[in-house]
């Protein structure tokens, strides 16, 4: 799926051209977003990059001071190190640039009768690699009969979060499986992020 892959790659990066790769920006986006310390196999399944671009974007970023590693039998852990106020600026800069995949992804997965969930125009384009100038929202496809009201209020808090506006749409699965229309066709031919749901966020998906 167009913008959902970065696996091997060390391309520059269109949405903060202040990483070195893709994969560097998303292993330091998962680290300051994340769970917290997470192996390099971890690590390299969450921002789906081969293990051995994730290593050497670790090795990297802990020579700089950002993350630290330790070793438990044969595994790497990793985390965040940086000191303040260097953590914080990071925090920021990915949280209104990477970030939207993880926020959209936390709010909407306490909405229920959600099927899918993506981040389609401008934001997805960059995160595709797609030269153009920075995304001023985020557009949200949502796939699903979520209750109108529960979507608003999760939108509303990932508009605060990411301090960029959240815009969602929502579309049938009928519709989504068999676009017709400018629109969804429109968005199926270009790039689109998908964006994983959590599901002990809910009470239980319908």
């Amino acid at each position: 799926m167009p913008g959902s892959s970065v696996r091997g790659r060390g391309s520059p990066v269109t949405l903060l051209p202040l990483f070195r790769s893709q994969t560097q920006a998303l292993v330091l986006t998962r680290l300051l977003l994340g769970p917290g310390e997470e192996s390099i196999t971890d690590l390299s399944t969450a921002v789906n990059a081969y293990k051995n671009a994730v290593k050497h974007e670790v090795d990297r970023l802990e020579a700089a001071g950002l993350v630290s590693s330790r070793s438990v039998g044969r595994s790497r852990l990793v985390s965040v190190s940086a000191p303040e106020p260097v953590r914080s600026i990071l925090l920021d800069l990915v949280l209104h640039t990477f970030g939207p995949i993880r926020v959209v992804g936390e709010e909407l997965s306490t909405v229920d009768r959600i099927d899918a969930v993506f981040i389609y125009g401008s934001w997805a384009a960059r995160y595709a690699r797609e030269s153009g100038p920075p995304p001023d929202d985020i557009d949200v496809l949502v796939v699903g009969d979520p209750d109108p009201d529960d979507l608003f209020e999760a939108a509303g808090r990932a508009t605060t979060r990411l301090g960029k506006e959240v815009n969602v749409h929502v579309v049938s699965e009928a519709a989504w499986s068999h676009p017709k229309g400018e629109f969804l066709t429109s968005i199926k031919a270009r790039p689109l992020a998908s964006v994983p749901l959590l599901p002990d966020a809910r009470g239980g998906r319908s």
